[in-house]
């Protein structure tokens, strides 16, 4: 494992630095919840997930944060937290969930929702670590439970991607379709996600944002192993989410090999047909290459 030294932010807290002889590595944390408190009285809490570490005594500092999840009490984030990881250093962290309602996404202006303490080692241990959430008190904050997996980051690789559809189906009553992708890798308890776009509003035809994904976040770093892609659209109410195709392929697939043939496909029970255009790009240092794809989807 590589060596490094001590982080800035733990420097600036006061934190006790680590040798220089100390090992380290990095660890990617992804983070989902069940059963969150519900605190809003005419829909559902709107989650995220902020991190701290403990420097020394009573001091804890941010050391990262999710996204927020409207109207989610089962949120499962997009966004993974990367950290190091010293050997034979106790790292103790805190993970804290408040329901956000402010558009800046302050913590000191949101409802609390629990928090859970262990340390970092206890996660790389565990893999996959699910513990009960607790109010402030250590009383517990209703049923609500935490999961954290950890996997050590060592691929450097990158996947960049500029994705858009054609000819969505209209779902919505009022207006058109708000659709959004979601990539998801599999591992060994199941599907893990990687990755969740932003949601384009009232659009049939979407042109979602360039987006980069870790080739280890996608498949773990082995371009053969399977990767879900899904359709889904989000419904007026933003309460609820309809799944509307999904389609499983691999990084080689999508990268290594050359372009696919174009692909009109039937999803759903419609007559409708989409198509889902996607250009890939991996970067590891200087090094890059890019192909077009256009992406079969099935229901």
């Amino acid at each position: 494992f590589p060596c490094s030294s001590l982080r800035t932010a733990m420097a600036s807290v006061g934190a006790p630095p680590p040798k220089a002889t100390d090992c380290v590595t990095k660890v990617v944390l992804s983070i989902s919840c069940d059963n969150l408190l519900d605190k809003d009285a005419f829909s559902k809490s709107d989650p995220m997930c902020v991190l701290r570490m403990n420097s020394s005594g009573p001091h804890w500092y941010e050391i990262g944060r999710t996204e927020k999840i409207q109207n989610c009490l089962n949120p499962k984030f997009s966004k993974s937290i990367v950290l190091d990881y010293y050997f034979e250093m106790v790292q103790k962290l805190r993970f804290e969930l408040y329901d956000i309602d402010s558009e800046n996404c302050s913590p000191e202006e949101a409802d609390f929702l629990g928090e859970l303490e262990c340390t970092l080692g206890q996660i790389v241990s565990s893999r996959k670590l699910t513990k009960p959430l607790v109010r402030r008190d250590k009383t517990p904050a209703g049923k609500g439970t935490i999961t954290i997996c950890a996997e050590e980051r060592t691929d450097n690789r990158v996947v960049a991607f500029e994705v858009a559809a054609r000819k969505l189906d209209k779902k919505d009553f009022f207006g058109k379709s708000d659709p959004f992708l979601e990539f998801l890798k599999q591992t060994e308890t199941g599907w893990q996600l990687a990755h969740r776009t932003e949601v384009v509003k009232n659009n049939l035809n979407p042109i979602w944002k360039p987006f980069r994904i870790p080739m280890q976040s996608l498949c773990g770093g082995d371009v053969e192993k399977s990767i879900k892609q899904t359709y889904l659209e989000q419904m007026l109410s933003r309460q609820q989410y309809k799944l509307t195709a999904t389609t499983t392929t691999t990084a080689a697939r999508m990268i290594l090999l050359g372009p696919f043939s174009q692909h009109s496909v039937r999803y759903s029970r419609h007559l409708s047909h989409m198509q889902l255009s996607m250009n890939a790009l991996t970067v590891r240092r200087s090094r890059r290459r890019k192909d077009t794809k256009t992406l079969e989807l099935s229901s």
